[in-house]
């Protein structure tokens, strides 16, 4: 096994306002322990969509809020190589049993976790599991090639930067944790259930790792990914599911630019 060095987050420069979504000044404190978002300036965010009209490719033109969408350097998703890089990054994640409850964004099928519900630490500094989302079909590519699916757990540390582990998703066989997850996100409003982290995990936490963004309005920079190169499976049932709720909800991937992808392989640790 290759030795392992702490995974480099650059993330600097970045403040919370300018890195996470936007929230309406109505719900901003909930939407904040959400999505991310810090309390909204007021001022309402443009309508955006994955439909033709207002879609990816319209997004930098649709508010000067989301001129990164367009203009950014290092945006996500982004193809990924068929072979994981020199396992140099470390990354280890604390799993426990956490609690979840519906909270669908309007643009794909969503939960929020209730606190201490996972952690990740890459480095030296700790990220705390605050939702997951899931997209259809997967927004990174592998080698050119889409997965059917790709699910988001969208961590933020104490100083406001945020780490994205993404399972991506075949179809074969069901699988009965991530049902837990389909039966709340894509419930009837408020729904809640309890997930263990960990057996949402594929049994390989080899991984890709790079520097990116986030992949909806406002495309903000400075995101940290970590993208497991094993697949989990989701039966054809389960995967409709999630297609009719959120049909085709992916941004087309973008360039990588001056950017390394990385490779390394997580470990999963006692909390």
């Amino acid at each position: 096994m290759p030795s392992k060095m702490p995974l480099v987050l650059a993330l600097a420069g970045l403040t919370a306002s300018s890195l996470f979504l936007t929230a309406c000044s109505s719900t901003s404190d909930e939407a904040s322990r959400q999505t991310g978002a810090p309390p909204s300036t007021g001022r309402a965010p443009a309508h955006w969509s994955y439909e033709e009209v207002g879609g990816p490719e319209a997004w930098g033109g649709l508010s000067e809020d989301y001129d990164l969408c367009a203009s950014g350097t290092s945006q996500s998703p982004i193809d990924l190589p068929r072979t994981v890089p020199d396992l140099s990054d470390d990354v280890s994640i604390g799993t426990r049993v956490a609690p979840v409850t519906e909270a669908d964004t309007g643009h794909a099928s969503q939960v929020e976790v209730g606190a201490d519900g996972s952690t990740v630490r890459a480095g030296s500094r700790d990220f705390e599991l605050l939702q997951m989302h899931a997209h259809t079909p997967a927004e990174h590519t592998v080698d050119g090639i889409a997965p059917v699916a790709e699910m988001h757990l969208v961590h933020t540390s104490d100083d406001g930067q945020l780490l994205v582990l993404s399972v991506l998703v075949d179809e074969g066989s069901a699988s009965e944790p991530w049902q837990t997850f389909l039966d709340t996100a894509t419930g009837p409003d408020g729904t809640t259930s309890t997930i263990d982290v960990a057996s949402l995990l594929p049994s390989s936490l080899q991984y890709w790792s790079y520097d990116g963004s986030l992949t909806t309005p406002p495309c903000s920079e400075g995101v940290s990914w970590v993208v497991f190169s094993e697949p989990v499976t989701l039966s054809t049932e389960q995967i409709a599911r999630l297609d009719a709720v959120h049909d085709h909800n992916a941004r087309p991937t973008q360039g990588l630019n001056d950017r390394v992808v990385r490779g390394g392989d997580a470990m999963l640790r006692s909390e």
